[in-house]
């Protein structure tokens, strides 16, 4: 994820990132948000709940529980 994304033209924006993702050797998903505009924060946290309602699905499927098709609520303990 990379923060402050509002501070950057696109065009030197989108050439960091390559950069930095290249020098990494990154492989998953980039996450280019900024926390004052919003702007990127819908699409990661919504990967973010479906991962952690893929992570909640195998950890019911290995207790031996069935998977369920309703969503995870981390409230439901």
């Amino acid at each position: 994820m990379l923060n402050k994304k509002d501070l950057l033209p696109a065009e030197e924006y989108d050439e960091k990132r390559k950069r930095l993702v290249r020098a990494l050797g990154w492989q998953g998903p980039v996450y280019g948000i900024s926390a004052v505009t919003g702007e990127g924060t819908q699409q990661l946290t919504q990967d973010l709940m479906r991962q952690l309602e893929a992570i909640w699905q195998l950890e019911r499927t290995q207790q031996g529980a069935t998977p369920v098709d309703e969503a995870w609520d981390p409230l439901d303990r």
